[in-house]
């Protein structure tokens, strides 16, 4: 089939999606599908500008007059491309153009929900863009052939804020782990390294984690992460470099031996889909603390781990890092993640998805 998709750039895009979105290409593209990427930077440069000046919260019908340039510039563009089916990763305003675009050709959409705008973007948004935000993410979860989430977890988080909406038109295909991760490194845990790795991003926690090292200095907590860059987090820079001992972002290869040198992770999110850390440091023997705004703690719960979710304050982080420390990660659930998110079972699955729109 002829697969449309959307492709990101690093600058621009942080997290699931942008790194997952070049591997699904290379999977369709090895299972035999002809690919075709969108990537949107030029075209939307000035749009997003437009879109948070404009007055996009009135109740008149229509677009603003940036998206709709964007719109008449996009569907020939689509129309051109000869797609069999659009996929895109995440939701975007840059995506639900293309989502719009596909359905004024009439070709079907599928999307991954990889995770949830209002969650990490919202509170940074006008209550105008939000509000038109909310109108283009109930047309794409009403007008796509098929929803796919991450987990189960998500699919109720969705459900709870679009009620009606999914019928059954829905997919659970998890995130696939890298393959540099499959086998354990040859590293010996250190006994108090307490490790984080998580982007510099309000929706982690980042006061939690500083908290939890000033109350806690028995433990070497260590943090792969680039500070800066994020003003809700401005006052949080230097206390938390005093607090952690900070390292650069590193390469799955070096990443594999960080995780096995940690006696825990912790990753005390507000709320967060589907952290690939977890699974990560889990087929590295390594137990990740998190909370119940982790979409893993469904899985979690179903392998009697409950004592590793956390409630978001110190003390309680300290208590399940203590049991984390304490106690082997369950075979079980090692294994239910290797079975699930092996790279070919989760392609296997979307070629299959794919075939049936």
């Amino acid at each position: 089939m002829r697969i449309l998709t959307n492709i990101y750039e690093d600058k621009h895009v942080a997290g699931g999606p942008q790194r997952y979105a070049p591997s699904f290409v290379r999977a369709m593209q090895e299972r035999g599908h002809h690919v075709v990427g969108f990537f949107l930077k030029g075209l939307l440069g000035s749009t997003y500008k437009a879109a948070v000046s404009a007055a996009v919260g009135d109740a008149r019908p229509g677009m603003p007059e940036a998206l709709e340039e964007a719109r008449a510039a996009l569907a020939p563009l689509v129309r051109d491309a000869r797609g069999d089916v659009l996929v895109l990763h995440g939701f975007s305003l840059a995506n639900w153009l293309l989502f719009d675009a596909a359905r004024s050709q009439g070709v079907p959409c599928v999307v991954a929900r990889h995770g949830f705008w209002y969650k990490e973007i919202g509170s940074a948004l006008p209550p105008a863009v939000i509000r038109r935000m909310e109108e283009m993410e109930r047309e794409s979860l009403a007008g796509a052939a098929c929803n796919v989430f991450l987990n189960a977890w998500s699919v109720g988080k969705m459900e709870e804020r679009h009620p009606g909406i999914l019928g059954d038109r829905t997919a659970v295909i998890p995130l696939p782990y890298d393959p540099a991760f499959a086998d354990p490194a040859p590293v010996s845990a250190t006994a108090n390294r307490i490790g984080f790795v998580a982007r510099w991003d309000p929706i982690k926690n980042i006061p939690l984690v500083r908290a939890f090292a000033e109350a806690y200095p028995s433990y070497d907590v260590v943090a792969l992460t680039r500070v800066g860059g994020r003003r809700p987090l401005e006052q949080e820079e230097e206390p938390f470099a005093r607090a952690v001992r900070v390292l650069p972002p590193v390469e799955p290869s070096e990443l594999r031996s960080f995780y096995a040198s940690c006696a825990a992770l912790i990753l005390p999110s507000h709320f967060d889909v589907n952290p690939t850390v977890v699974m990560e440091a889990a087929l590295q023997g390594r137990a990740t603390v998190i909370t119940d705004g982790v979409g893993w703690a469904d899985l979690y719960r179903a392998h009697g781990m409950d004592a590793l979710i956390t409630e978001p304050n110190a003390d309680a982080l300290a208590a399940a890092v203590k049991e984390a420390v304490a106690r082997p990660l369950p075979a079980s659930f090692v294994n239910d993640i290797r079975e699930r998110c092996a790279p070919d079972h989760v392609f296997d699955a979307w070629h299959d998805l794919i075939q049936t729109v």
